[in-house]
């Protein structure tokens, strides 16, 4: 999302129980360690800790931070794990992009959940090794339309597709303009 509070997290949930459920094996990760992670682990019901953090820090194995959900067995999670002061540098570090390249050998869909693209650079450096990002943004907030373009002019520049918008919270949004305009 460009801003916070937008349901980026949820609707990547969403997005990767729909796509496990369709036979497809999955594996979301919580790149967010500004936050501690604790949206996407309570969304999904999973540890905190040890995550992604630890794994890249060297405190933990890959099989010790790769959670399997109970409810759906193509459904694999990372949580962030320990919250840490310099997120940039774990994310543009060798081990990130290993662990990357490996995960996309290893499930069909890999989906990362990340901070607000609006002034950080945490996303640019996961997005430039993916495939592409998807973008969420809701109706209704007032400076929505000027954080949505110029994220969309940063993905521009560092040359990381678009591979769509999802807009959130389109009913709440509808059902009060026609409340106000009635």
């Amino acid at each position: 999302s460009a801003l916070p509070g937008e349901g980026a997290t949820t609707v990547s949930v969403h997005l990767v129980q729909a796509a496990a459920a369709m036979e497809r094996r999955v594996l979301i990760i919580d790149g967010q360690f500004r936050r501690g992670g604790t949206r996407m682990s309570s969304l999904l019901g999973i540890k905190p800790a040890p995550g992604l953090s630890d794994y890249i820090n060297h405190r933990a194995s890959l099989s010790d931070i790769t959670q399997r959900l109970s409810w759906e067995s193509n459904l694999f999670a990372i949580s962030s794990g320990t919250e840490v002061l310099d997120p940039t540098r774990l994310l543009s570090s060798h081990r990130m992009k290993d662990l990357m390249t490996r995960m996309e050998k290893t499930f069909d869909l890999v989906v990362y959940t990340m901070p607000p693209l609006m002034g950080l650079a945490d996303v640019g450096l996961v997005a430039s090794n993916t495939n592409g990002v998807l973008l969420v943004t809701s109706l209704g907030r007032r400076s929505i339309g000027d954080a949505l373009n110029r994220t969309l002019e940063r993905m521009q520049v560092a040359q990381v597709p678009v591979v769509g918008l999802v807009v959130n919270r389109v009913k709440n949004y509808a059902v009060d303009f026609y409340a106000r305009s009635g």
